[in-house]
């Protein structure tokens, strides 16, 4: 790892087999790999490089390959992180003089036993004007509360469930105006609304300065929220409901990233870890139990029930309750060959995309769902 003049150069060497000339391209292709025997001893199922690739091409960077057969390869790759970075600094550092130049300076209580993290957070803070006085325990934060004067609690979610609403509890009597909680991106869906506990909001590990800057902002009026959201969010938020969105999703860092796409298309998606749990969800909505779905994006390799079976079973439910409009559903699959699409158009999906899925085709999806006059292929 290193500076390349305005680039961020990263080089990772292997021992391993190596890669033989004529396939150096080929390797950053979906499935390829460059032993394609079916008695090669290593795993994979060769979709690494392709999404590396894909990802470094979207970040303006560029990845090469060398390598010597039998000896081992290595992977350079090149990004232009160094000026993005300063412009973030640049713009978190004029947001924090704005907010400073429109009242004082702020005071916050970061609770947090975690020795490098809160160590980070703490330098987040610092670099956008904010005040931060450290505990590392429970007891030690009362303590603080009891002596000194904050705007601001932050906790760390690391401390435990019980102790985080403890502190909430705590905060709101000695007068914080705000609270705010903070997260591992994993730790986001299982802790529920952070109302619930006590927060005004949730930050979420890594600890960015733009994003505390927002966090530590007065909490904004509805108005507010869609004046300064993009024209998608808002106009969901205008409107009636937000589209509830079926994702069914074995692998929880591929239903984080459809999830947090889904969402900043303005819908609400619902997870599902496995088809089993689709179609009980899907049940609760065709009886009038839970809102209904507009939508279904269902992974076709699933455990315990994979996304052809639940396809079929939704489809049934549909037709012996007489449904007239059935529900749109979209198949998500590593490999989308002509085999793959065909099973999934007789097992009753609408679609069949590739992985990772891309933005314009969901877009595309929920519009055609939130269309009154749209109706799925029978």
């Amino acid at each position: 790892l290193g500076l390349d003049g305005g680039d961020v150069r990263i080089v990772v060497e292997d021992t391993g087999p190596g890669i033989a000339a004529d396939r150096l391209e080929a390797i950053f292709e979906e499935f390829e790999q460059a032993d394609e025997t079916t008695a090669r001893t290593h795993g994979g199922s060769g979709l690494g490089l392709a999404i590396v690739k894909r990802l470094i091409k979207l970040m303006n960077g560029d990845i090469d390959v060398t390598s010597t057969p039998g000896t081992g390869s290595a992977f350079t790759v090149k990004l232009p992180l160094v000026r993005e970075a300063q412009a973030e600094a640049q713009a978190a550092g004029q947001a924090a003089a704005r907010m400073l130049a429109e009242g004082p300076d702020l005071q916050a209580l970061l609770v947090s036993a975690a020795p490098f993290e809160a160590t980070y957070m703490m330098e987040a803070a610092l670099r956008v004007g904010v005040t931060v006085t450290l505990a590392r325990t429970v007891h030690h934060a009362e303590e603080l509360l009891i002596l000194q004067t904050f705007d601001v609690l932050l906790v760390d979610h690391a401390l435990g469930a019980e102790n985080a609403r403890e502190m909430a509890i705590l905060a709101r009597a000695a007068g914080v105006s705000r609270r705010v909680i903070v997260l591992s991106p994993f730790e986001r869906r299982s802790f529920g609304a952070p109302a619930a506990a006590g927060f005004d909001g949730f930050l979420v590990k890594p600890v960015r300065g733009r994003s505390l800057l927002a966090q530590l902002r007065p909490p904004e009026t509805q108005q507010e929220r869609l004046a300064g959201a993009t024209p998608t969010v808002a106009m969901a938020q205008a409107g009636a409901p937000r589209l509830r969105v079926l994702l069914a999703e074995d692998n929880e860092i591929n239903a984080l990233l459809a999830r947090r796409t889904l969402e900043k298309l303005g819908a609400e998606p619902v997870w599902a870890k496995n088809g089993q749990e689709a179609v009980a969800l899907m049940t609760a909505a065709l009886t009038g139990e839970t809102e209904p779905f507009a939508l279904g994006v269902f992974d076709v390799r699933m455990p315990i029930m994979d996304g052809l079976r639940a396809a079929r079973l939704i489809r049934d439910e549909e037709a012996a309750m007489g449904v007239m409009q059935r529900l749109p559903l979209i198949a998500v699959t590593a490999n989308v060959s002509a085999d793959d699409r065909q099973a999934a158009m007789a097992a009753g999906f609408d679609d069949c995309l590739p992985k990772p899925l891309v933005r314009d085709q969901l877009a595309l999806w929920l519009k055609l769902a939130a269309d009154p006059s749209h109706s799925s292929a029978a």
